[in-house]
């Protein structure tokens, strides 16, 4: 954000109030955007966002703060115009990549910068009412800025969790061709589940839905005649299937999350198939894991081309 040194308390006051006015207004367009995307976990967040500027707004006006015009326009026109945001922040505000740790991350990274535009002002304040106010509001952000990170830790660790849940098996853990036909038919299977959800919120992918709910079906019956998977698979794969389960009162789908985590699901098994392919025990399971390969990428260019 681009920030105007103020000359005097009275600047000071509707520098702050005008950047927190702004603020609650940005972070309540971003709850909308996300909303309409479907996006409620994170909406929620930039909700809370917003109602926290609002509640620091009113503290700066018991201090004695009022609007001015020309400082109201400044703050508008640098969140409108995005003066000093990174990629990074960027990224926050977009519905398609953001998520609650890269939101609140942004928020972190606005309260920092805000302190640090404070304790500059109070530094080189010339009087005695302009260095407090400007004390006072760098020990404002300073608080809030560690409020936020404390918030942004339990996001980090809700997510690496998720992520974890998630994964697919150790591909070292394959050691023959039922091995890992065990293992691709729950991760194909956690792809069609996500791909149907897509079809049923109206994404046109219900033949591809078909076609993968078919692939899994065909790899459950295909490990019959070849010998039961070993144990350590078995573990891992077990584990694999209850995360895959759908939550009971699980969030509603929309297209495009849907076929958000149908892609990412697809990637994560042509990560692991193409793992399968360096460490195979031998040529066959080699070979099974380049068809399931080459199968995985051709799912993963028709979902892409539906979220470009």
């Amino acid at each position: 954000m681009a920030w105007l040194r103020p000359l005097t308390v009275e600047e000071l006051g509707a520098t702050a109030l005008a950047s927190c006015i702004a603020a609650a207004g940005h972070y309540a367009a971003l709850a909308e955007e996300m909303g309409r995307h479907g996006q409620s976990e994170l909406a929620a967040v930039f909700e809370r966002l917003a109602v926290e500027q609002k509640a620091l707004q009113r503290a700066i006006v018991g201090r004695g703060a009022r609007p001015r015009e020309d400082t109201a326009q400044a703050a508008s026109a640098a969140w409108a115009g995005a003066q000093g945001f990174s990629d990074r922040d960027e990224e926050a505000q977009n519905p398609h990549l953001s998520n609650p740790y890269k939101a609140l991350a942004f928020a972190v990274r606005n309260a920092e910068r805000a302190f640090r535009f404070y304790s500059y002002v109070a530094a080189t304040a010339e009087s005695d009412s302009m260095r407090t106010l400007a004390e006072w509001l760098a020990t404002e952000e300073l608080a809030r800025a560690a409020q936020l990170r404390v918030r942004r830790r339990r996001a980090y660790h809700t997510r690496r969790a998720a992520g974890r849940a998630a994964r697919a098996p150790d591909p070292k853990l394959v050691d023959s061709v039922a091995d890992l036909l065990l293992a691709a038919a729950v991760m194909e299977r956690r792809i069609s589940r996500h791909l149907a959800d897509a079809a049923a919120a109206g994404a046109g992918l219900s033949s591809l839905a078909d076609k993968v709910r078919r692939h899994a079906d065909d790899l459950t019956r295909a490990p019959n005649g070849r010998g039961p998977p070993g144990p350590a698979m078995t573990r891992a794969v077990a584990g694999l299937a209850e995360a895959a389960a759908p939550a009971a009162g699980g969030d509603e789908k929309t297209p495009f999350r849907a076929v958000g985590l149908a892609l990412a699901e697809g990637e994560r098994a042509f990560a692991f198939y193409s793992a399968v392919v360096g460490t195979a025990a031998n040529e066959t399971v080699m070979l099974e894991a380049q068809r399931l390969s080459r199968n995985a990428l051709d799912v993963i260019s028709i979902l892409r081309s539906h979220t470009a």
